[in-house]
């Protein structure tokens, strides 16, 4: 049996027999899927369009030497900056090892009464002998 059906204007031949599944109802299910994916498709463009928006504002801002710059020459300069970064940490633990060093150095002074004194760096003890 043939019938045919009206889905949003267009025509579509349907073929059951004996409880086939209905090509209609496929074709309405795959239309509305192509639908759901093309409003999707608009929304993360419009998303991307106000990300884009958005990084040419910030972009905007800068100072015009680091805006008239290339990549490449960005991409030094960040380079650079990131060594220095490295550079500092390694610093400041070589401090921090020097000053545990430090703290260890104790020495005794004996005053000009006699008293012994046991000085020792960091300000945790001094102690009378």
């Amino acid at each position: 049996m043939n019938k045919q059906n009206i889905f949003e204007g267009k025509r579509y031949e349907v073929l059951n027999l004996g409880g086939s599944i209905d090509k209609e109802s496929d074709v309405g299910k795959k239309l509305l899927d192509i639908k759901a994916k093309g409003s999707q498709l608009l929304l993360e463009i419009s998303e991307c369009k106000q990300t884009l928006e958005q990084e040419s504002n910030i972009t905007a801002r800068f100072p015009a030497a680091v805006q008239e710059m290339d990549i490449k020459s960005l991409e030094e300069e960040y380079k650079g900056l990131q060594g220095d970064g490295a550079g500092e940490a390694e610093y400041f633990q070589s401090l921090e090892e020097q000053i545990i060093k430090m703290k260890g150095v104790s020495d005794p002074i004996k005053c000009c009464c006699g008293l012994e004194y046991n000085v020792e760096l960091g300000g945790e003890s001094m102690g009378v002998r």
